[in-house]
């Protein structure tokens, strides 16, 4: 059974996963990820985009629950 995370409100399934550069196989990290099944889209912290060195190819306009809308990278 895939764990549920206390630290949100309501309590959230989280699973862990493996980030990987395509390119550079030895350049991954491991990192615990929320299992949203309504979401639109997977995202990732940028920071992480820096540490295992993978670039944006594009970028999007995406809204929140709030309406507030923003670019980022893809």
């Amino acid at each position: 059974m895939i764990a549920y995370d206390t630290r949100h409100s309501p309590p959230a399934p989280l699973a862990q996963v493996t980030i990987a550069n395509a390119m550079q196989r030895r350049r991954r990290r491991n990192a615990p990820a929320l299992l949203d099944t309504g979401s639109d889209i997977t995202a990732i912290p940028r920071s992480l985009t820096s540490e295992i060195q993978i670039y944006p190819i594009g970028q999007i306009r995406l809204e929140d629950v709030q309406a507030q809308t923003q670019k980022v990278l893809t």
